[in-house]
């Protein structure tokens, strides 16, 4: 037997459209929508009708937890990005379908995402040269339920290194060389670099071997 679950009788605010309050409607529930309208002069229409189904489950994806290898100041050019809590839905059951992956950079400007990415659901390694060595991002993700949704966004705010590149191997010179090498001989590199970015020279380690 029908059961009359909610009702708006003469509302003269929300004469095309209506947003039906949370709590009325139950999961996985089939209802018929019905709706007529009311001429000032011509009176009512029949009943319009819609009969559908609700969906399997209400529950919102929660937000998760995000975290980006490196934190809070060396985060890597190829940067590494994880959700940490498990996928869960605040109500009901539900599957892990995607996760949205986004970058922004201190001005809030996107740089990179992967949205909707079912493969790289709880971790993912950025591409490199997108990132800058010294710079502030705010890496972000958001889980995706089958049923539920996406969630909002989780982020974390981190720093890369001060540098991505790797010390460039020195030249070396030998006073008197090849075959004219005194006892006390001077020995000369070229001078320090880095492959990209900027970065100063620390020390030098020195050997001798016999060949």
């Amino acid at each position: 037997m029908a059961t009359l679950v909610w009702q708006s009788s003469g509302n003269t605010t929300d004469k095309t459209t209506i947003d039906i309050p949370a709590g009325i409607l139950l999961e996985n529930t089939q209802y018929e929508f019905r709706a007529r309208h009311s001429g000032t002069a011509t009176g009512d229409s029949s009943w319009g009708s819609k009969i559908v189904t609700t969906k399997s489950t209400f529950g919102t994806t929660n937000t998760p937890t995000v975290a980006v290898a490196g934190s809070p100041s060396s985060v890597d050019e190829a940067a590494v990005i994880s959700t940490t809590s498990a996928f869960a839905v605040s109500s009901g059951t539900d599957t892990h379908y995607a996760t949205s992956w986004q970058v922004f950079n201190s001005s809030n400007v996107l740089v990179w995402e992967s949205l909707n990415d079912t493969v790289n659901k709880t971790t993912i390694t950025m591409p490199t040269g997108t990132l800058q060595a010294g710079a502030t991002y705010t890496f972000k993700a958001a889980h995706i339920g089958t049923v539920a949704g996406a969630s909002a966004y989780g982020s974390i705010t981190a720093t890369t290194k001060s540098s991505f590149g790797i010390t460039v191997t020195p030249t070396l010179t030998v006073e008197g060389q090849d075959i004219s090498v005194p006892e006390d001989p001077t020995v000369t590199t070229s001078a320090f670099a880095v492959s990209s970015g900027t970065d100063t020279h620390y020390s030098t380690d020195w050997e001798i071997w016999t060949v």
